[in-house]
């Protein structure tokens, strides 16, 4: 495996791949307008990476930092490249390159009532086979709540909302976004 990260711009050979998969991995309400995530990747504090191995396409992940913390966003591959390591290589890849910050990540929370249950309980066991560790908090956004993972210990609500500020500027007044202690409990 020889995976190469590149910046994704509006020239991008595989956009409109990577905008596929982007409505094809997320649920409506868990997705931002993808022309947001293209605009805001501009700015030195969003990474909006397409990855490859060997010339394949095998997805994207876009971070949002702010000072010396490091939300992953989204992260997706496409279904034919799962469960082939690719997930672990790339988060690997991703601790390295942002070694000098905290990097941390929302997965949907266990929930015995949700049909998708055993795949939420299995996302978050990746996760933490990968260097992540739940921070026994949980995340809000919108209408749906995750377990918040990190590779560095807890994340504060007030440092979160300076980072998604940057992102969602006034989307903050109407979309709740925040940081629940203790929310795994």
């Amino acid at each position: 495996m020889s995976l190469i990260f590149k910046n994704i711009n509006t020239h991008n050979a595989d956009i409109s791949r990577i905008e596929r998969l982007y409505i094809s991995a997320f649920p409506e309400d868990e997705r931002a307008p993808f022309k947001r995530l293209i605009s805001k990747s501009k700015r030195r504090d969003m990474s909006f990476f397409v990855i490859y191995d060997d010339g394949q396409f095998l997805g994207f992940v876009y971070i949002a930092s702010r000072k010396d913390l490091s939300y992953i966003y989204y992260l997706a591959l496409e279904e034919d490249m799962r469960n082939k390591g690719y997930g672990t290589k790339i988060l690997s890849a991703l601790s390295r390159r942002f070694s000098d910050r905290r990097l941390f990540l929302a997965a949907e929370q266990p929930d015995e009532s949700k049909s998708n249950n055993a795949i939420r309980l299995r996302r978050i066991a990746f996760y933490e086979r990968c260097g992540f560790h739940r921070t026994g908090d949980a995340l809000l956004e919108g209408s749906v709540v995750y377990s918040l993972l990190s590779t560095c210990g807890r994340v504060e609500n007030s440092e979160y909302r300076s980072l998604i500020r940057n992102f969602a500027g006034v989307l903050l007044l109407i979309y709740p976004m925040r940081i629940i202690k203790n929310g795994d409990k």
